[in-house]
C-alpha cells in the first residue's frame, strides 16, 4: 500500500475528469483505495427514503471520493504543484517535511 502525499485539510485542484479546474479542501483520505474526498467536487444526487435524519426523504447532494492522481496540491501562490519530501533533524528527531516543487516552500 503506497503512502499518499496529500493530507486531510490540504487545498487541491482537480486536473482530470468532469470537475477539472475546481478547487477544494480535502475532507477525507482513503489510503487503501488511493482515493480522497474533496469539498464540492464529484457531487452526486442520492435519493433517500424517509428516516430519522430526513423525515420527508428526498434527494440529497453528496460528495464521492475521487482518485488522488486526478488532483494536484496548490502551493502558497495558488498554483498546482507536485510535492517533494525532505527529511530534517530537529531536536534529535527526524522530521518529514513536505514542500512545493514550484517554489520550494514548505506546505
Amino acid at each position: 500500500m503506497a503512502k499518499l502525499k496529500i493530507k486531510k485539510g490540504d487545498t487541491v485542484q482537480v486536473i482530470a475528469g468532469d470537475d477539472k479546474g475546481k478547487i477544494g479542501r480535502v475532507l477525507e483520505v482513503y489510503p487503501k483505495t488511493m482515493k480522497i474526498l474533496v469539498e464540492q467536487v464529484n457531487v452526486h444526487k442520492k435519493h433517500t427514503r424517509p428516516n430519522q435524519q430526513y423525515p420527508n426523504g428526498g434527494i440529497i447532494s453528496k460528495e464521492l471520493p475521487i482518485h488522488y492522481s486526478n488532483v494536484m496540491i496548490l502551493d502558497s501562490e495558488k498554483k498546482p504543484t507536485r510535492i517533494g519530501i525532505r527529511h530534517e533533524i530537529k531536536g534529535g528527531r527526524k522530521e518529514t517535511i513536505r514542500f512545493a516543487r514550484t517554489n520550494n516552500k514548505d506546505l
